[in-house]
């Protein structure tokens, strides 16, 4: 008897010391001020965008979008200029890039959203914007040129 609860007691210590309290799909979402100091840093381009669950990027090509600490945001591809503006907010916890254009075109109708932070590092930036009555999402992500 004395075995079997030996053998009991060590199978569940290293099922309680595997378990982790740390839920990994959780993220933390960072402050507003942070998202601002990382995005006017360099310029960035769309290595993703993908919309009604069609992948968009392509429009995008070629495109370098610096984002101003003024709030303007310019996409610029050869001689081509796009101005729009930008803002980094705090949505209830949830830091979102807020991008508008007025122009009209593939940049208005795309990217002008109040797109919510999922990850972000120096280098890359991916953000999602959506959920709402249908659940259909779409997701964007910026890479530093």
């Amino acid at each position: 008897m004395k075995v079997h609860f030996l053998v009991s007691l060590v199978a569940l210590s290293l099922f309680a010391f595997s378990c982790s309290d740390d839920d990994e799909s959780a993220s933390v979402s960072p402050a507003p001020e942070n998202l601002t100091a990382t995005i006017i840093e360099g310029t960035w381009h769309i290595t993703y965008l993908l919309k009604s669950d069609t992948d968009l990027s392509s429009h995008f090509d070629g495109f370098s979008l610096t984002f101003h600490d003024n709030g303007n945001l310019e996409a610029t591809s050869g001689t081509k200029t796009q101005m729009g503006s930008w803002t980094a907010e705090d949505d209830a916890g949830v830091a979102e890039l807020v991008i508008l254009y007025t122009s009209k075109d593939d940049f208005d109708e795309l990217l002008s959203e109040d797109w919510a932070v999922v990850e972000m590092t120096d280098a890359k930036l991916r953000l999602e914007h959506g959920g709402g009555s249908n659940g259909e999402k779409d997701y964007l992500t910026l890479e530093k040129n």
